[in-house]
């Protein structure tokens, strides 16, 4: 257990903070302290500070600033003191403003304080005995985990880019960008290190990336393959199709193949007798097959969608993979309705996970629709030609010069698209620090994927020279 920090150490430090909106860096507090505090030490107090909600952070790197809370949010469940899962009281208090000004625009007041709560504890479910809780309250077409107003603007945004043919043919016209969108982000999210850059070398040209190792070639492999399979007209939802979709994701990366695709062993069945000392039947096939006949009664795509999301991490039918499976089997639902499908894109690796541990430890759903939404909009944003729904693109107003630079010498220099991937490489070792290296490849790789006679005068090209890149 971490030391407690004694309270007039914390009054102290936000004594040491001047009132306003302004705020201080972590320097300034330490030089308005009475007594020495070593600078880590500082830092360590001011971030559980931001956690519990004494204080505001904003600015990120050596901009960092902490100021006095402006709003606090007490939350409670929607039933104030129900008891959870695991027997506790879920009663907590949270402040939005120790989130970056990026998540809090994701992040409903609900979603912003379920995320607060979560962070101030560790990790504590393990795939276990099976637990129905979550899954028998819900009533299809009666229960609801996406409000009306939120069904109605996916509904908007979702029919935007739609074909009203074939799930095929929608994929066919979003083309390779959603290809490597939907494998690049679900596999990201499992923890997959290999950059967008390099995704798309896999994907194109076959090359694996050096420095990664062969699971995670694998894994992007696999969620090429199970993105295929879910494009075939006749697929349906039933439990034969999740499980292949299971064995699709696990093929080659798990020590026994004949597990793939088959349901994870329930402990507490084993130890469950009758009266006559026989073992009871197992509750995980009963419990798979009420899930899946659940989703295949609810009429609303989105909300279909995202029940199974939360349902398949919450109930974790295999004994490894749920969260790729639930990524995969939610965008069905979709794509039978003819909408723009979900490959997650954009959204935080932690947060997805913080989002997902509310689901499976407390029974809550707020922080994962938050993230759901959000990333539905932005994809179709990105899909679908609707406008935008976050703010601008930060890394990008950053280093726009640069961008703009690259993109314009790739054009001007006829470098042809099979050496592409190799220049962008070499200017951004000359130009861009490490940290942002993989970032400013994607980016630079997506804008040329999506250059054309419309917008290529922001470069400061000339329609001769573009005209001239893309024959050659």
């Amino acid at each position: 257990m971490p030391k407690s920090i004694p309270e007039d150490e914390l009054r102290a430090i936000r004594a040491a903070i001047p009132d306003g909106s302004a705020g201080a860096t972590a320097q300034q507090i330490c030089a308005g302290l009475t007594r020495d505090v070593p600078i880590r030490t500082l830092q360590y107090r001011l971030r559980h500070m931001v956690t519990v909600g004494l204080l505001e952070r904003e600015g990120e790197g050596r901009r960092v600033r902490y100021r006095a809370p402006t709003e606090s949010v007490a939350m409670r469940s929607r039933d104030t003191g129900a008891e959870h899962s695991n027997g506790e009281s879920f009663n907590e208090r949270a402040t939005l403003g120790g989130l970056s000004g990026a998540i809090t625009d994701i992040l409903s007041t609900r979603g912003a304080a379920l995320h607060r709560f979560l962070q101030q504890r560790p990790p504590a479910r393990r795939i276990g005995a099976v637990r129905r809780r979550l899954l028998d309250s819900y009533r299809p077409n009666v229960s609801a985990y996406l409000g009306r107003r939120d069904r109605s603007r996916l509904a908007a945004v979702g029919a935007a880019g739609s074909t009203g043919g074939a799930p095929g043919s929608l994929i066919a016209q979003l083309g390779i960008r959603f290809e490597i969108d939907f494998v690049w982000n679900s596999a990201r999210l499992a923890g997959n290190r290999y950059s967008e850059l390099a995704v798309r070398r896999l994907l194109k040209f076959g090359r694996p990336a050096d420095g990664h190792d062969l699971l995670e070639t694998q894994a992007l492999l696999n969620q090429r393959d199970a993105l295929a399979f879910l494009l075939v007209p006749a697929r349906k939802l039933d439990d034969v199709t999740v499980r292949n979709l299971h064995a699709i994701l696990a093929h080659n990366l798990v020590p026994d193949e004949a597990t793939a695709g088959r349901l994870r062993v329930d402990p507490a069945a084993t130890r469950a007798k009758n009266a006559s000392g026989e073992t009871q039947s197992c509750l995980l096939p009963e419990s798979f097959a009420h899930l899946i006949d659940t989703a295949g009664r609810i009429d609303d795509p989105f909300e279909r969608a995202f029940f199974l999301l939360v349902q398949l991490h919450y109930l974790a039918p295999f004994a490894e993979m749920n969260d790729r499976v639930a990524r995969v089997v939610a965008n069905l639902p979709l794509l039978r309705a003819n909408l723009l499908p979900l490959p997650f894109l954009g959204v935080p690796n932690d947060l997805y996970a913080t989002a997902v541990r509310g689901v499976v430890e407390r029974s809550r759903i707020e922080l994962l629709r938050d993230l759901f939404v959000w990333s539905y909009e932005r994809s179709a944003a990105r899909y679908g030609g609707t406008p935008a729904p976050s703010q601008p693109d930060q890394f990008r107003l950053e280093h726009d010069g640069e961008l703009r630079a690259v993109i314009a010498d790739v054009i001007r220099q006829m470098i042809p698209r099979t050496d592409l991937d190799a220049y962008v490489e070499d200017r951004a070792s000359v130009r861009i620090g490490p940290d942002a290296r993989d970032r400013f490849l994607g980016v630079v790789a997506a804008e040329l994927a999506g250059l054309h006679e419309g917008n290529f005068a922001r470069y400061s090209i000339t329609l001769e020279e573009l005209r001239a890149w893309q024959t050659a």
